[in-house]
């Protein structure tokens, strides 16, 4: 039998490192303070930032976080 936690974290659309980024988003940190604090570029990072608002189906990093954090994902 499955537990609420398993079927919540099955259920999230996202990539780990989507899902790591949009955690980033979520305390506020800049595209280029998600660079630093990962040790990728920063154009990786705006890449993973457009396919979570395409996955999430949001205009804005804050909706993203904000969805997040409803679903219990962050």
């Amino acid at each position: 039998q499955l537990s609420a936690a398993h079927t919540l974290i099955t259920d999230i659309p996202l990539t780990p490192r989507e899902l790591e980024i949009l955690r980033l988003i979520a305390k506020g940190y800049s595209n280029k303070a998600i660079a630093q604090e990962l040790f990728i570029e920063v154009r990786t990072v705006k890449h993973h930032v457009h396919n979570v608002l395409n996955k999430l189906k949001v205009e804005h990093r804050w909706d993203a976080a904000r969805l997040a954090t409803k679903h219990g994902w962050l």
